[in-house]
């Protein structure tokens, strides 16, 4: 069964995805509590600090990096390519050179070290791989570790992660083309919330009538509608019965 409904939406006026990813992970937890989650996110919402915070045991974060600089991704001088030794807290460049340990520093709240090249003028290659005087540098944040697995765990599972084009893009391409909302018809954050919600409920209806068809669905919404309707009248017997016994006396 494809099963795809929508549990959760939420719009900001933020420009862009990537402060987000632990809010929709938070959300998707308050939803599913005592199950393990993967999650499939886009490239728009690739956060170092997000994925940090996201990522637990009952958690997997499956996420690509964004494309790096082409240049250096041809010449293999990328950050990707520099290997980092965890038993001497060193760097080793595709040349075989290593960025020894220079300093701790910080950047946007996170503590990161610093690893530079000394034999920049030996190489050979120093023009392909950094515009430096003083040599190629690399950072590696205290949590990259982390993101590595995260990163190495996203290629293992391609097969998995490829799943999100067509589970996430589906209720855009039918909202889009067959309710043909392609903009919002309300103004301020709040009402576009609501219309949202609206599309995205109305979409969950249609994907449940193809799901389980009309009469089954049908009997579905009556029994649970027959179930609220039965909770309501037996709080209504019990109020009436508590006026009858204290009559409209209020207690703190």
């Amino acid at each position: 069964m494809n099963l795809i409904c929508l549990a959760y939406i939420d719009k900001r006026d933020d420009i862009n995805d990537q402060g987000q990813l632990s809010n929709m992970v938070s959300k998707a937890r308050e939803i599913l509590p005592d199950e393990k989650v993967t999650v499939l996110a886009d490239t728009g919402y690739y956060n170092m600090a997000q994925i940090v915070k996201s990522s637990n045991e009952n958690t997997e974060i499956l996420i690509k990096e964004q494309k790096r600089k082409k240049e250096k991704l041809k010449n293999s001088f990328d950050k990707f390519h520099f290997t980092y030794n965890h038993t001497k807290d060193n760097c080793t460049c595709p040349l075989g050179y290593n960025l020894e340990f220079k300093w701790n520093g910080k950047k946007k709240g996170k503590n990161h070290k610093r690893y530079t090249c000394k034999d920049f003028d030996i190489c050979g290659k120093k023009d392909l791989c950094t515009l430096a005087k003083a040599g190629r540098s690399v950072t590696r944040f205290e949590d990259e570790e982390m993101i590595e697995r995260v990163a190495q765990n996203t290629i293992q599972k391609e097969n998995e992660y490829k799943m999100r084009g067509s589970m996430v893009e589906h209720p855009f391409g039918t909202i889009k083309r067959q309710f043909g909302y392609t903009y919002f018809l309300t103004r301020g954050l709040e009402s576009i919330n609501t219309e949202a919600s609206l599309i995205c409920l109305a979409y969950n209806f249609k994907r449940l009538i193809n799901i389980v068809q009309v009469r089954k669905l049908l009997g579905l919404i009556k029994d649970k509608t027959l179930l609220l309707f039965s909770k309501i009248c037996h709080f209504q017997q019990y109020s009436s019965l508590f006026h009858k016994i204290y009559g409209n006396r209020s207690y703190c």
